[in-house]
């Protein structure tokens, strides 16, 4: 069917205007219907019971601080004091070490360096084999 036949322009827009309302009013009910079924869908979250707050104890007070050291005099102190510091010089604990030759000494330093001397290890293990122990 042809509107424009039938119906002035007039007409035409109040149709028009009757359609669009009808439609607007229309998605505003769905809109309500759908917000009420989905808040009856909704379901509520259980509780949870929480966890109490742990109230924290006092902090320890600080430590008191150390005693200061007393300054040492610095006059002459009587040999009895230092003793624990110095040796007794007659005591047999402490031997003077005999002076290296400068054979040994080389020996040693070849030693130290990774050098080892062929002749002089077949000499120390004949004078062990023999019955020569080190002293």
């Amino acid at each position: 069917m042809r509107i424009h036949e039938i119906a002035s322009a007039e007409e035409q827009m109040a149709l028009l205007k009757l359609i669009m309302d009808k439609t607007w009013e229309a998605l505003t009910a769905q809109k309500r219907q759908q917000a009420s079924q989905s808040r009856a869908n909704v379901i509520p979250k259980p509780k949870t019971p929480t966890k109490p707050k742990v109230m924290k104890g006092p902090y320890a007070p600080p430590p008191k601080p150390l005693p200061k050291p007393q300054q040492k005099s610095l006059t002459k102190t009587s040999p009895q004091n230092n003793s624990f510091l110095l040796p007794n010089p007659t005591s047999s604990a402490i031997k003077p070490v005999p002076p290296r030759t400068p054979q040994e000494m080389k020996a040693f330093q070849d030693h130290l360096r990774g050098i080892t001397n062929k002749t002089n290890q077949t000499n120390q293990n004949q004078g062990f084999m023999a019955g020569q122990y080190p002293k």
